[in-house]
């Protein structure tokens, strides 16, 4: 039995009832109500998923020895560091940092039904993944639902999912969130209590389900990579975030998909989503700080007051 397994619960009881009626709704609804915007990065209801399917050309995909098939997710600002071995058999998936992550994810398991193992690499904390320049949290899961429960009509029957990033299911805390992201997607998840990668271990200790699926790498070749997937206090969005920039002398600030940053003259520069903060900047100076929430910034200037700018519907309106 593998290192996974856990004993069924009212939970994966729960899950099962849950999930196996839900799985032919999804199925039906997603066929006529995903469509992909270009520009805007959304799914909106409208088309089918074959639209969906040819938004992006499919890669040739390869099969792993027993015929199935394994999906690499990973951060770009990783992929170099993780060992070899995690992608040995496996089809991978680098996030772009621009695009909506779990649209992108959407599109590439569009094109390779009935995946297997989808292994998520990234840094993490407790309820936590940082996927490309998105934190993924519970309140993530609820808002993107629809869209993150499309992932499983994708998905094989008792395909499992890891979540690489440290501490992920550390508390209850992450504990739901791993529970919640199992009934949207149907999938079984490993997700690690501790520290992964370099210097720590490479277990998975909580888990959904029968897992029989295993981190690839071995612990001497995480050693070796010198990488650990905890997620840092500065790379929490809304925290303070430090970038090699071409603009000098620049604080800067993440939100759920842009990103904000103070020069030193009192200036203020943004990039990323369009929607959400990445453009529409003051363009006044004097400010000392910006404070940033998920879909919109707001900026204090040295006289007392607050611009904001970003989507209109989350505070921008409120200074």
């Amino acid at each position: 039995m593998s290192p996974f397994s856990v004993k069924r619960s009212w939970f994966h009881t729960f899950r099962s009832w849950l999930t196996r009626p839900a799985s032919n709704i999804n199925r039906q609804l997603n066929r006529r109500v995903l469509q992909i915007d270009v520009l805007e990065e959304r799914l909106t209801p409208a088309t089918n998923l074959q639209l969906l399917a040819q938004a992006l050309p499919a890669q040739p995909w390869v099969r792993t020895g027993d015929g199935s098939y394994s999906l690499v997710i990973v951060n770009s600002d990783l992929a170099r560091q993780v060992p070899a071995q995690e992608y040995a058999g496996a089809n991978v998936l680098v996030l772009d940092s621009t695009r909506d992550v779990i649209n992108q994810i959407t599109l590439e398991l569009s094109h390779h039904p009935a995946i297997n193992n989808i292994r998520i690499i990234s840094h993490g904390a407790d309820g936590t993944l940082l996927m490309g320049n998105q934190q993924i949290d519970e309140s993530v899961l609820q808002a993107r639902s629809k869209d993150i429960a499309a992932w499983g009509q994708f998905m094989a029957p008792g395909a499992d999912m890891l979540l690489y990033g440290c501490s992920v299911a550390s508390t209850s805390i992450g504990r739901n969130f791993v529970d919640t992201l199992s009934i949207l997607t149907g999938a079984n998840i490993a997700a690690s209590t501790n520290t992964t990668g370099a210097g720590a271990d490479t277990l998975l200790e909580y888990a959904t389900g029968i897992i029989e699926t295993a981190m690839q790498g071995s612990q001497k070749a995480w050693d070796a990579s010198n990488l650990d997937l905890a997620l840092l206090p500065k790379q929490r969005i809304g925290s303070y975030l430090s970038i090699n920039s071409p603009f000098g002398g620049v604080e800067s600030f993440r939100n759920y998909g842009g990103f904000a940053a103070l020069k030193s003259d009192g200036t203020i520069i943004a990039w990323g989503d369009t929607s959400i903060g990445g453009s529409g900047t003051p363009n006044t100076t004097g400010f000392t700080r910006i404070v940033p929430n998920y879909y919109a910034y707001a900026a204090l200037k040295k006289d007392g007051s607050i611009v904001t700018w970003g989507d209109i519907n989350s505070g921008v309106f409120g200074t």
